[in-house]
């Protein structure tokens, strides 16, 4: 279900509880409908064919009353012979009466209500209550007889006999009718409750089916989400740059997977740049090499001169004739001394510049580390708050159980997805612990290679200041050899400055002498920081070289 991607996580938790409360809505509207029938029936039961069995049986006994009372008048006239006082008869008769007006009286008031009988019922009781008043004709001519002409009475008693049997008839009739309908009520409201309990089983087993379809989904959905970032955070452990989160809707784990992605193409470019930055010192450290095999030999060349010089100078002393004859090759050695302290300069000076190279990458390199340790604080940053949303979906599963627990037997589904949630948000902080301890490791990795550059940084400040000292070793030389040429052509003016000059020349000598020795110990230390910085940028290529970018 796509559409499911767009809700953040708190909604998706609350569309299983919202899809039962909804069913159980629906139930209890089922249940009420169900009662209301039920009462419907049973007020019908009790209003109408209560009330008729009533009615009937109170005009069935006030029928008997009055056929007991014309038993006893006629039995009376029998026993008496007919010679019975006005006066007690009169006794029986009123009692007769009395029965007849009740008989009457009960089936005036259900002929008042019969407006809630069917058709056939009130064609019955009109029937009936036609009958019962022929029985009361019946028995007011009994009365009369009785009262008047005692001899005739007991003749009367078959007719109201046979009328009271009629009476009985259609009243076994009217109650016959009121079981069946009786029956048919009572039928109806136990189809009703059985419609109403088929309708609920139906809807409860409906909303435990759909609480877990919909909980299954929800789980699908949000572990689909963390396994996605699971992965990539293995990928990013073993060094693969390369792999990105799929982002699956727009919740707070796909904002996460966002967060993630944008962390690895910070971490990448930040690799990317320290390989780069670790070539160019390597290849800047060979050429500080070679440099400073430039400068050692320019050191010998001076060396070698220096001794040329000197032994110039012992054949000077051999005799002023020979002087002159030697002072071009002494102007010759001179020459080239200045060639030679010349291009130590300008070996030097490249040296110079191929040092403030290494400098400036690796200032480079430390800004990259410094953005390294930044993109691995924002991976802390946003493994924290994937372990706040795991403690808060842990809690939410935890208070879900509860309520499940409270609601007994009906809320066992739900709280089996509560377990499963509370297992997700569970295995949601243990992948934020391995994705936090490997953020750990690239911050101490981090320190390691800001040590490291550090160090470098400081070796190449030191070879700068040999460097610089080696350059005015190399100054001075120049001034010196452009002395001692100055001092050759003085010696084809005069013998006398020439044996002066002689001794500036040899003293010059033991001085560039000295210093070519100090150029030659100054490139042998440059050639170690060199090596030593190249060392430190092989390091650095294989602190990165695992990472796959």
């Amino acid at each position: 279900m796509p559409w499911l991607s767009r809700f953040s996580i708190g909604a998706k938790l609350l569309f299983a509880p919202a899809l039962i409360v909804l069913l159980l809505v629906f139930v209890s509207a089922v249940a009420y409908y169900g009662l209301n029938r039920q009462q419907i029936v049973l007020h019908q039961i009790e209003q109408v064919r209560f009330s008729q069995y009533q009615r009937a049986l109170e005009i069935s006994s006030a029928s008997q009353a009055a056929m007991v009372g014309s038993y006893a008048a006629v039995v009376q006239l029998i026993q008496a012979q007919g010679k019975v006082s006005k006066e007690e008869m009169q006794f029986y008769v009123e009692d007769m009466q009395a029965s007849v007006r009740d008989m009457l009286a009960g089936i005036d008031a259900g002929l008042a209500h019969t407006a809630d009988l069917s058709e056939e019922e009130r064609e019955t009781f009109h029937t009936f209550g036609e009958q019962a008043k022929a029985f009361a004709q019946g028995v007011d001519d009994l009365a009369e007889a009785a009262l008047t002409n005692p001899y005739m009475a007991p003749s009367q008693l078959g007719y109201v006999r046979a009328e009271y049997n009629r009476v009985l008839g259609l009243l076994a009739q009217f109650m016959a009718l009121q079981r069946d309908l009786s029956g048919v009520s009572f039928e109806g409201a136990n189809e009703t409750a059985k419609s109403v309990t088929e309708a609920l089983v139906i809807a409860v087993f409906a909303a435990i089916a759909l609480g877990l379809i919909v909980g299954l989904l929800m789980r699908h959905q949000i572990l689909r989400s963390i396994k996605a970032i699971e992965q990539a955070a293995v990928k990013l452990r073993d060094g693969d740059l390369t792999h990105r989160v799929q982002v699956i809707g727009r919740d707070e784990i796909a904002q996460t997977a966002i967060a993630f992605n944008a962390l690895i193409d910070s971490l990448q470019s930040a690799v990317r740049q320290v390989t780069r930055v670790a070539g160019a010192v390597g290849a800047s450290a060979d050429e500080l090499v070679a440099t400073s095999n430039q400068v050692a030999q320019g050191a010998n060349e001076q060396a070698s001169a220096a001794t040329q010089t000197s032994s110039t100078v012992e054949q000077m002393s051999i005799g002023l004739a020979s002087i002159s004859s030697h002072a071009a090759s002494l102007h010759t050695s001179a020459q080239n001394s200045l060639r030679g302290a010349e291009a130590g300069r300008a070996a030097l000076h490249r040296l110079l510049d191929e040092i403030e190279r290494v400098r400036k990458a690796f200032a480079a390199i430390t800004v990259s580390v410094g953005d390294f340790v930044s993109s691995t604080t924002a991976i802390t940053d946003s493994i924290n708050r994937v372990k706040e949303l795991s403690a808060q979906t842990n809690l939410l599963a935890l208070n879900a159980a509860i309520e499940a627990a409270r609601a007994g037997e009906s809320g066992r589904g739900f709280s089996v997805v509560a377990d499963e949630v509370r297992n997700l948000a569970q295995r949601s902080a243990v992948a934020a612990n391995a994705i936090n301890q490997l953020t750990d490791a690239l911050e101490n990795q981090s320190g390691n290679v800001q040590r490291v550059l550090d160090e470098g940084a400081a070796a190449l400040d030191s070879s700068q200041s040999h460097l610089d000292s080696l350059e005015g070793v190399l100054s001075e030389a120049s001034s010196l050899v452009s002395a001692s040429t100055t001092g050759v052509s003085e010696i084809a003016s005069a013998v006398q400055v020439q044996s002066e000059g002689g001794k500036e020349i040899s003293f010059g000598i033991e001085r560039i002498a000295k210093m070519a020795e100090a150029g030659d110990l100054i490139s042998h230390q440059v050639t170690a920081a060199v090596a030593s910085l190249k060392e430190l940028a092989g390091e650095l290529e294989l602190s990165v070289e695992h990472f796959r970018t």
